[in-house]
């Protein structure tokens, strides 16, 4: 059943104009359709979509909200810097990012927050294993601060997960 519908992520923003002009400057993309005033729906390739919904609860998830797979991040991040994005830094045990850019077992990420204070980022598989896989993207608190966790080069399904 769910297998064969298509996926929607959803995106929160306490400022919808702000989210709404984030998206379209800087992310370069444009709602499909505004449901009403505080709720727009993005559709990107391949089916994907996601709704962008206006709460007071944007911003306050410790991990990543949504992400894009890429066949060349490098030069995804240099377009996103080139309009402003500012890429973060992490370096702890299991992690650690080069000019924004993390290489770990299972590929390259890199994350940035969009203007409503989400996680965002942007993964790219080993040209071996040709897969998207936002969902080894686990994330949790290092000293209080917001930071990928560890886990990002582990096998999925360990207990651990």
């Amino acid at each position: 059943m769910l297998k064969d519908l298509d996926l929607i992520a959803v995106l929160p923003a306490k400022g919808i104009a702000r989210a709404s002009t984030f998206c379209r400057d800087v992310l370069r993309l444009e709602p499909a359709d505004a449901m009403d005033e505080v709720n727009l729906m993005y559709r990107r390739g391949k089916g994907t979509s996601f709704l962008l919904y206006k709460t007071d609860n944007a911003g306050t998830a410790k991990n990543t909200q949504m992400g894009w797979g890429t066949d060349n991040l490098e030069a995804e991040v240099e377009e996103l810097r080139g309009r402003g994005v500012v890429f973060e830094e992490y370096d702890f045990p299991g992690l650690k990012t080069e000019n924004g850019i993390a290489t770990t077992p299972v590929g390259k990420a890199a994350w940035f927050l969009g203007s409503e204070g989400n996680i965002l980022n942007l993964f790219q598989s080993p040209e071996r294993r040709r897969c998207n896989a936002p969902s080894l993207h686990h994330w949790g608190t290092l000293q209080g601060r917001r930071t990928p966790h560890a886990t990002l080069g582990r096998r999925r399904g360990s207990r651990s997960e």
